[in-house]
């Protein structure tokens, strides 16, 4: 195996890690809120940035969620989709 292969598994597991806990937090929570910021990076790519904030322990926590690549328009219809898959993945309830 690469350096490059090695890198790429353990950058897999910590992605993997690092959305169970966030799966866990979600579904143990009994609200949360959503944050979306839609642009577009310097090599044209739209992105949809997905944020979410949930109260853990009495105090509110903000994470970093998933920044998802928009190959479709910035449509309304296109970020609902790409938010309720997400987020379906994470919290099926």
């Amino acid at each position: 195996m690469s350096v490059g292969e090695c890198v790429a598994r353990i950058a897999r597991i910590t992605c993997a890690l690092n959305l169970e806990m966030l799966s866990e937090m979600m579904r143990a929570s009994w609200a949360y809120s959503v944050g979306l910021d839609a642009s577009t990076d310097s090599f044209g790519i739209s992105m949809l940035d997905l944020r979410i904030r949930i109260p853990v322990n009495g105090d509110i926590h903000n994470f970093h969620m998933l920044v998802v690549p928009m190959f479709a328009e910035h449509s309304r219809e296109e970020m609902f989709k790409l938010l309720f898959d997400s987020l379906s993945a994470l919290d099926p309830d």
